[in-house]
């Protein structure tokens, strides 16, 4: 038996520190006790003779069962030593039960067995001839641990019949003695009394037997094992007995002679207690170690089941008694191929040469009649469902310990998936044996010094060369290479000597005509010193590659001159390109517009109009929209007119659009401006018609004749195109028509000094004085305003102060608030002086009469007074500035 295994028994325990001191407390106390109680062991007390038999009563039991744990312990490790012990604890079992049937006076008066001196020499005999028995156990326990042939005999029923006659010879013979043969012993009591010297001198031979087998235990066992330590703790005490049940008395019925008897019974459990003990904790550690082993046994069930193989026990019969699932998959039957009659035909096995294998040549078959079949032979299992499986079946014969086979052990592995792989791999095998004869992929092989070793004939045609080069090994990589890509071509030789692999890589190659030609190269180290290399001519891509980068130089240079903001954009309108011109536009760059970061630069009361035209726009077929685009010069958002169409591919799906932005903010206020010029020439020419037409119907109503009409209609006509020539000039430095309004404005001043000048009146005149601040009067109130001053020129230089010597006139105007507020107001004033007018001046209503004191209010609404004094005429226009504002506004 291993250690391990003897660890776990009761006997074999090994000793440690807390059992150390669980012995050393022990026999301390025992000690303490007997310093104790020594002082007054011959103190006399009652007599109670029934005490003895009872303690030894439960002596014997205690023996009995020492004497059997020990014996077991025998069985298991088979250390003759334990059998000694055994011995010796059967026969102080033995002697206990024979004094305590003969002490005297406990059952009936006298003694029961034997005479008066038979207590005292069974007692003498017991306590004499044990510690034999232990003296025994110490040297058969060196024995056993030094073995001459290196291992323990073990266990024997011989050996233990011999030792328990023995014992019972030993035991009975020193009964006989004591009672039979009583007559031939000294006496030893007399009364209850001992008998000096002879009694001492039996006992202290028992007291230094003890001793002598305690030093036997301490020097041969050293205290390695439990039992070994508590074996001492229980001499110490039958060396205490002895000390104060019999030296330390001289007769029965004293102190010391019923605390020997406690110490008896102490001697008898001490061994059994850390026997019991020990046999606890290996009871508890049986639970623990069940728990484990059943928790073990449980995963390696799981694991049984789980295994991807199918494995399975048979007995003799070709019957599973131990299968997982994978083996059931294979055996729902639960008889192995070869004995199941029903399921046969689904195995299938075959020799090398294709014969079919018999039933009787099947693994299982062959296992049972003692052959190994390993790794096993491979098998077709047709499956329920009509599919075939590959297997490989592997078996095993099982053998009892005689060598008679009992059954089998069987393996299925499903190999299906390999094995189709396999055909596969050499499909494939052949398939790239045929890609690499194809007229697209040359390949190569050279070694490490660059020296062609093979090539296929694609290669050859290629490059112009013929096997003979490369069975001479004419040809090298470097004699192929243009001096400029020998660097390059080196570089890739290190990558592939540090990751086994090369390329893919371009160059160019020298062509046996010594041409050149782009090739693609990829290949790797096939681990005998040689390397492949794949090579594909790109040469014609190369050169549309060159071509092509040429054509967007030309369009990258065309875009970027354009006046116009260019760019890309996925299906869901987010950029992934912009021109130059972009940047520059807008001051955003290039990757702040991608996506949809272009939209930063909308204005942001357009972008949502901008992407719901996005939306329209794989419908509609093209984007249009026009929006407002930050300008980063101006600081301001310009109109911007934003197009794009889509990029199809060779199904009709949009890839990407590309598409313009163009400014359009000028040409959208030219539009405008436009705009209000033609609904200023309509109202002005609907306007000019209304005052012609005023004029005419007037000026008829107050002539005297056709003549008379034609004189005042040219003159008046005259005037009105006097305004409409100021009307129509062209723009001064910074002068600009007002919002609304299409024409020039005209200032006051200006158009009071041209009406006095048609009538031949110079502003330099000093008799004519005219004043007040800049102001201009829009073009729809000029007219009316003109012909009014045209009236009163008019009147003036026929019958007023211009017409009359010592006459004079002033023109004013100023600017002023009404008193109940509002807006400014621009009042002119007509003032004629030095001209007596006769008293019936004022009632007649010409046409400049009506015209100033009824149009003008009408049509302008203003405010206008005509007064005839003795001295001249006075006229008061008042006009809001909503008709006239100051000029330097």
């Amino acid at each position: 038996m291993d250690r391990t295994a003897e660890a776990a028994l009761l006997g074999s325990a090994p000793a440690g520190r807390s059992d150390r001191r669980g012995a050393a407390a022990m026999a301390a106390a025992l000690l303490l006790a007997f310093a104790a109680t020594a002082p007054f062991a011959g103190q006399q007390l009652a007599a109670v003779p029934a005490f003895v038999p009872t303690c030894n009563a439960a002596i014997v039991i205690l023996d009995l069962i020492t004497a059997a744990l020990l014996h077991g312990q025998y069985r298991e490790l088979g250390e003759r030593s334990f059998l000694a012990l055994a011995c010796g604890y059967a026969f102080s079992a033995l002697l206990a039960a024979v004094h305590g049937l003969s002490f005297p006076d406990a059952f009936v008066p006298g003694s029961l067995i034997g005479g008066a001196q038979t207590p005292a020499w069974l007692w003498v005999g017991w306590h004499g001839l044990f510690p034999g028995f232990v003296a025994a156990y110490a040297a058969l326990a060196w024995r056993e641990r030094h073995p001459r042939g290196g291992t323990v005999a073990g266990a024997s029923p011989r050996v233990t019949r011999r030792a328990m006659l023995t014992m019972l010879g030993l035991a009975a013979a020193a009964i006989l003695a004591a009672t039979a043969g009583m007559s031939l012993l000294p006496e030893l009591m007399a009364g209850s009394v001992y008998r000096s010297p002879a009694t001492r001198a039996f006992l202290l031979g028992a007291w230094a037997g003890h001793l002598t087998a305690l030093a036997l235990l301490v020097l041969s066992t050293r205290g390695r094992r439990v039992l070994d330590l508590w074996l001492a703790v229980m001499l110490l005490s039958a060396l205490i007995d002895l000390a104060i049940s019999a030296i330390l008395v001289n007769g029965r019925y004293q102190l010391g002679f019923y605390a020997g008897r406690v110490y008896g019974l102490l001697t008898a459990g001490v061994v059994l207690v850390i026997l019991l003990r020990q046999a606890m904790r290996l009871q508890s550690g049986l639970v623990r170690t069940l728990a484990a082993l059943r928790e073990s046994e449980a995963r390696l069930a799981l694991i049984f089941e789980v295994l991807p193989i199918g494995l399975g026990v048979m007995d003799t019969r070709g019957t599973l008694v131990l299968s997982n699932q994978e083996m059931r998959r294979f055996m729902p039957g639960g008889v192995m191929p070869s004995r199941d009659e029903a399921r046969q035909w689904r195995w299938r096995g075959y020799h090398p040469d294709g014969r079919r294998l018999a039933r009787e040549e099947f693994p299982g078959a062959r296992a049972l009649r003692g052959d190994t079949v390993r790794p096993g032979i491979e098998m077709l299992y047709t499956q329920d469902d009509g599919h075939e499986t590959w297997t490989r079946v592997a078996a095993q014969p099982l053998r009892d310990a005689s060598g008679r086979i009992t059954g089998a052990c069987a393996v299925v592995a499903d190999i299906d998936a390999f094995k189709r792989t396999e055909a596969a791999l050499r499909a494939s095998e052949e398939r790239l044996r045929r890609v690499l004869e194809t007229e697209a992929v040359g390949v190569l092989f050279f070694d490490w010094t660059g020296t062609l070793v093979g090539a296929n004939d694609v290669f050859l045609r290629m490059t112009g060369h013929d096997r003979v080069e490369i069975v001479t090994r004419r040809l090298t990589w470097r004699h192929m290479t243009p001096p400029e890509w020998i660097g390059e071509s080196e570089r890739q030789l290190e990558i592939l000597a540090a990751t086994g692999r090369i390329g893919p890589y371009e160059k160019e190659y020298f062509l046996k005509d010594g041409s050149r030609r782009w090739m693609l190269f990829a290949g790797r180290d096939l681990g005998d010193r040689t390397i492949v290399e794949y090579c594909i001519d790109i040469d014609d891509r190369k050169r549309a590659e060159t071509a092509l980068r040429a054509s967007e130089a030309r369009f990258r240079t065309l875009v970027e001159g354009v006046p116009q903001l260019v760019w890309r954009a996925g299906q869901d309108g987010g950029w992934n390109w912009t021109s130059p011109q972009w940047t520059a536009w807008t001051g955003q760059d290039a990757t702040a517009s991608l996506d949809h970061g272009w939209l930063r630069a909308v204005h942001p009361d357009d972008r949502d109009a901008v992407l719901a035209a996005w939306r329209q726009a794989a419908a509609c077929g093209g984007f249009r929209a026009e929006h407002r685009l930050r300008h980063a010069g101006e600081d301001r958002y310009r109109w911007m007119q934003t197009q794009a169409l889509p990029l199809r591919d060779a199904m009709g799906k949009i890839v990407e659009w590309l598409g313009t932005c163009t400014d359009v903010d000028d040409l959208r206020r030219l539009q405008e401006e436009q705009k209000l010029l033609l609904a200023e020439l309509q109202h002005r020419t609907r306007n000019l018609l209304a005052v012609v037409g005023g004029i005419a119907g007037r000026t008829l109503a107050t002539s005297a004749s056709l003549e008379d009409f034609e004189t005042r209609f040219d003159e008046r006509l005259a005037a009105l195109g006097r305004v409409q020539a100021l009307l129509s000039r062209e723009a001064r430095p910074g002068e600009e028509a007002r919002p609304g309004e299409g024409a020039l404005a005209v200032t006051l001043d200006e158009l009071v000094r041209l009406e006095l000048l048609a009538h031949g009146v110079d502003a330099a005149d000093r008799r004519v004085q005219v004043a007040g601040p800049p102001v201009l009067l829009p073009g729809r109130s000029v007219q009316l305003l003109a012909l009014a001053l045209h009236e009163l020129s008019t009147n003036a230089v026929k019958h007023g102060a211009l017409g009359r010597a010592g006459g004079s006139l002033a023109v004013s105007w100023t600017l002023h608030v009404p008193e109940n507020g509002g807006a400014q107001h621009l009042c002119l004033e007509w003032r004629e002086d030095g001209v007596p007018l006769p008293a019936a001046a004022g009632t007649h209503r010409g046409f400049g009469r009506e015209l100033i004191e009824t149009s003008l209010p009408y049509d302008l609404g203003a405010e206008s007074r005509l007064e005839f004094g003795a001295d001249g005429v006075c006229c008061r226009i008042t006009l809001p500035l909503a008709t006239a504002r100051v000029a330097t506004d």
